[in-house]
C-alpha cells in the first residue's frame, strides 16, 4: 500500500510542475482546511493535509478542457460499468489504460492557475493514483476499490468546481 501512496505523490509532484504550479500573485481568496494527524507516521512526524474546501461558499473555476477531461473520466467509468459483465482483471487493466490517457490529457491541457489550481491538486493527487493501481494492479477487489474511490472523487470535482 505504500507503494501506492508513493506513486501518488510523486504523479502529484509531476501534475503540479506540469500544469504550471500555483500562481503567487492571484488575489482570490481560499477557506482551506489544515488537519494534522495526530497518529505520528512511520518517522514520527506530524503530517499536514489540506482539504478540498469552498471558495468562501462558491465553487472553484475549472477550465474548459479540465472540465471536459473530467466529464470523460466520468462516462469512461459508467461505460465499463454498462458494457461489462463479470469483468477480469485484463478489462479493469485496460480500463485503467483509458482512464490513464484522459488523465495524461487534463494535464497536457491544463490552464488553471492560483488557488483554483492547487485545490484541483488535491482531487488529482489520488485520482491519479487511483488510476495507476486499475492500470497495473493484480487484484480485481483493489481495482474496485479504486475506481469507487475514482467515481467519489470525480463527484467531488463537480461538487467544487465549475466553468464559468
Amino acid at each position: 500500500m505504500k507503494i501506492t501512496y508513493t506513486i501518488a505523490a510523486i504523479l502529484f509532484t509531476v501534475l503540479t510542475i506540469s500544469c504550471g504550479g500555483s500562481n503567487e500573485n492571484d488575489k482570490s481568496e481560499a477557506n482551506t482546511e489544515t488537519e494534522v494527524d495526530e497518529h505520528p507516521s512511520d518517522h514520527d512526524e506530524a503530517t499536514t493535509e489540506i482539504k478540498l474546501s469552498l471558495n468562501d461558499g462558491a465553487k472553484w473555476n475549472s477550465d474548459e478542457s479540465t472540465f471536459t477531461g473530467m466529464k470523460r473520466l466520468e462516462l469512461t467509468l459508467y461505460n465499463f460499468g454498462e458494457d461489462t459483465s463479470d469483468p477480469t482483471l485484463a478489462d479493469y487493466n485496460k480500463l485503467g489504460e483509458a482512464l490513464a490517457n484522459i488523465d495524461k490529457d487534463i494535464i497536457s491541457q491544463c490552464s488553471m492557475k492560483g488557488k483554483d489550481h492547487d485545490q484541483l491538486h488535491i482531487l488529482l493527487g489520488p485520482m491519479l493514483g487511483n488510476v495507476d493501481v486499475i492500470k497495473n494492479g493484480e487484484d480485481i477487489d483493489a481495482a474496485k476499490e479504486n475506481i469507487e474511490a475514482l467515481s467519489q472523487s470525480i463527484a467531488k470535482f463537480f461538487a467544487h468546481f465549475e466553468v464559468k
